[in-house]
């Protein structure tokens, strides 16, 4: 009997460790799940179930704080955002002369877009849509654009090539400076800096024949020309 009650003890001993080991299992592979979903996501294109409800629940909760004024998936056109904190690095935008802003909340479309847009809502009413806008100062346009430096505040955007010599830019400054004031009295929890997003002039030929225009078309080699 000794021997029995006491076999039955230690099997059930070994039952209890088998028990704990599985339950430890468990619990370390909860521990290693998210670090095995990214390598997934990474190696074989899974998405990560976490990460992707994690941006799902962030762009719900962006449209029901903010003035959405357009939306395609996932990217939104937003008036007046109340913080730039569910916006991302680089996100472009446009001031208009009531110093409304309207940026997006993702890096995907250049300006040329966003004032489409603007200009199919009807909120840029003085203003008919033009190939070379860019070729003008805002305030015979009507309007400013705009890009978010990195994480930081937003600036004067790459498309506003009149100014990319710093000649220019200080000759101009009052009329850009003016539209970025309008827009920081409008949103004052945003961040706003009267300088190039890039930080950067171009040395342009004042006595050459090519136009100041192409001269930076042709040093920043296009890409900055309709941005």
């Amino acid at each position: 009997m000794v021997f029995v009650t006491n076999n039955r003890i230690y099997r059930i001993n070994i039952m209890s460790k088998k028990i704990v080991d599985i339950i430890n299992e468990e619990i370390k592979n909860l521990n290693n799940e998210g670090v095995g979903d990214k390598y997934l996501e990474k190696t074989h294109g899974i998405p990560d179930v976490d990460t992707q409800y994690d941006k799902i629940m962030k762009q719900q909760a962006l449209g029901q704080q903010e003035d959405v004024i357009y939306s395609e998936g996932d990217w939104k056109l937003i008036r007046n955002p109340k913080s730039l904190k569910n916006f991302e690095p680089s996100v472009r935008g446009v001031i208009d002369t009531q110093g409304n802003l309207y940026l997006e909340n993702k890096p995907e479309r250049i300006h040329h877009d966003i004032l489409k847009i603007l200009v199919g809502k009807g909120l840029l009413p003085n203003y008919v849509f033009k190939k070379n806008w860019n070729a003008f100062l805002p305030n015979q346009i009507g309007f400013l654009t705009v890009q978010r430096y990195n994480n930081g505040a937003i600036a004067i955007g790459h498309s506003n090539k009149l100014i990319y010599d710093e000649q220019d830019f200080r000759k101009y400054y009052n009329i850009y400076d003016e539209f970025m004031k309008k827009a920081s009295a409008k949103n004052p929890d945003i961040g706003f800096e009267t300088k190039l997003v890039s930080g950067k002039f171009i040395e342009l030929k004042k006595a050459s024949e090519i136009s100041k225009t192409n001269q930076v078309y042709e040093q920043t080699k296009g890409n900055h020309y309709m941005r």
